[in-house]
């Protein structure tokens, strides 16, 4: 599953891609901002996110947040989301396949 994070400004995301892509070269890093184009939801699905969280975080980029995303390799889930959060990421709170349905035994 994909790991990814918002940021307020492109220039945040572009910081935190940048070192993300730095430290795993081997690794896909994947940035979507509100000038990247295209539609950012079905990139996300593209990319392995579930298509109700892709469309929480494409309503996230048209209001101008960046995102960056990036599916680790085996044990490196931790350190990928450290470095994300060096760079000051915005609260998204719980995404829709995070949320208790009305199946789910939560």
């Amino acid at each position: 599953m994909p790991i990814a994070r918002l940021y307020e400004t492109e220039q945040q995301a572009q910081d935190a891609a940048a070192k993300l892509s730095s430290m795993y070269p081997d690794s896909t890093v994947h940035l979507i901002t509100p000038s990247s184009g295209g539609d950012a939801a079905a990139t996300l699905k593209k990319g392995g996110f579930d298509a109700d969280d892709a469309a929480a975080y494409a309503a996230e980029i048209a209001k101008g947040r960046s995102l960056v995303a990036n599916s680790p390799a085996f044990r490196q889930g931790v350190p990928v989301k450290a470095t994300l959060d060096e760079f000051g990421p915005i609260p998204m709170g719980p995404l829709p396949s995070a949320r208790p349905t009305a199946n789910s035994r939560y």
